[in-house]
């Protein structure tokens, strides 16, 4: 498999030992640039070796350098991995750029406190929220999290996130639930829905807030009468 026009960067991966395992497999019906001397190559970075338990946020490399390069090449301070608990080996990951921003994005999870731990003062929290508030048993059953669990992660006073961005809605539920997410204050965290093709600053995350009520107008079912009189929401970003 070639790249056209070739990449000048390497491609880095991290992941568990399992994805790597399948990867390598596959590797042998088609190239992926896992092999030395490709000229697309992939470095895998184990997501064992860059744990926030196991390793210094200061530190700039793992065994092969690999993490000190991607790190440079994304102008990043650290790049840290948390277990989290899922039906399978799950990372979450903490990214701290040098401008002194941070990211934590949960993958596939229930509410755990090691991401809490690992993920403290995040300028963004990114956090799956799969189940509805009303079914926390399920979610918990199908080792995710509800709206309400993913917003107390970002609002725990160690996590401290100053945006949380709520994704991985579950497509079984045409309705998300609205009593948390419209009911923003000034000086409380912004919580906003991930939708497909949004792209925006995080410095700007508090405009992203500002559309919620049309947003979630979205994921209103309305029945073949209420369409003609259905009321678009307003928005002020000002």
């Amino acid at each position: 498999m070639q790249l056209v026009p070739p990449s000048k960067e390497s491609l880095y991966l991290i992941a568990n030992h399992m994805v790597f395992q399948y990867l390598r497999d596959y590797d042998g019906f088609e190239t992926l640039g896992l092999q030395s001397g490709s000229s697309n190559p992939v470095v895998w970075i184990p997501a064992d070796a860059i744990h926030w338990l196991k390793s210094s946020p200061s530190e700039g490399s793992n065994r092969n350098g690999s993490r000190h390069d991607l790190c440079a090449s994304l102008g990043l301070r650290s790049l840290q991995t948390v277990d989290v608990e899922h039906c399978t080996l799950r990372h979450g990951l903490i990214i701290k750029h040098t401008d002194d921003w941070s990211i934590v994005y949960s993958g596939d999870t229930v509410p755990v406190h090691r991401l809490v731990q690992a993920g403290q003062n995040a300028t963004l929290l990114i956090h799956e929220a799969t189940m509805a508030d009303d079914e926390a048993d399920k979610a918990r059953a199908k080792m995710h999290s509800t709206v309400g669990q993913a917003i107390d992660i970002g609002i725990q006073p160690t996590m401290n996130a100053y945006n949380t961005l709520l994704t991985h809605f579950s497509a079984r539920h045409a309705t998300m639930p609205q009593s948390t997410l419209t009911s923003y204050e000034p000086g409380e965290p912004i919580v906003m829905l991930a939708f497909d093709h949004a792209n925006i600053r995080i410095g700007d995350m508090r405009k992203m807030q500002a559309y919620m009520p049309a947003i979630e107008q979205g994921f209103t079912e309305l029945d073949d009468d209420d369409v003609a009189t259905a009321q678009v929401a307003e928005v002020d970003i000002t």
